[in-house]
């Protein structure tokens, strides 16, 4: 059984920064063929900002993206992301944000800034929880670092 069934993911590009290196870095975290959507906002200071979005729905190409998460983190941020579970878990989506300036080095991090890439998983209902067989492959991983 597949642990998660969809992702969306969004990064916001500054008028600052090179649209096609932030475009690098997301898709270097997606599956291959993902299509990516353009969006525009404005700032607060009416400045205008760039999204990109991507939403994977098949749920092996979903997996694949979890995967290649979990082989890219550093065993600690493993670790923190195992002890930090609960609060980065609503339902049964777990919310991550992945440091976008690493992103674009091939490196995958977590961090805790604005300026991340931000990732939404949806879990499938599993007994007795999805948080339970996240924390089952978190641990996995973690080994796997040694």
């Amino acid at each position: 059984m597949r642990l998660f069934r969809e992702a969306s993911v969004r990064v916001f590009v500054h008028a600052t920064e090179d649209e096609e290196k932030v475009k690098g870095a997301l898709l270097s975290l997606l599956p291959p063929g993902s299509g990516l959507v353009r969006g525009s906002l404005r700032g607060h200071f009416g400045n205008p900002i760039l999204t990109l979005d991507a939403r994977i729905t098949d749920p092996g190409k979903v997996e694949e993206m979890w995967g290649a998460v979990l082989r890219g983190l550093p065993r600690e941020q493993l670790r923190e992301l195992l002890e930090g579970l609960e609060e980065r878990m609503e339902g049964c989506t777990l919310y991550l944000r992945l440091d976008k300036q690493l992103a674009s080095q091939g490196r995958i991090s977590l961090t805790e800034g604005g300026d991340a890439i931000h990732v939404r998983l949806r879990a499938e209902w599993i007994s007795p929880s999805p948080q339970e067989e996240i924390r089952r492959q978190l641990l996995e991983a973690e080994k796997a670092e040694k």
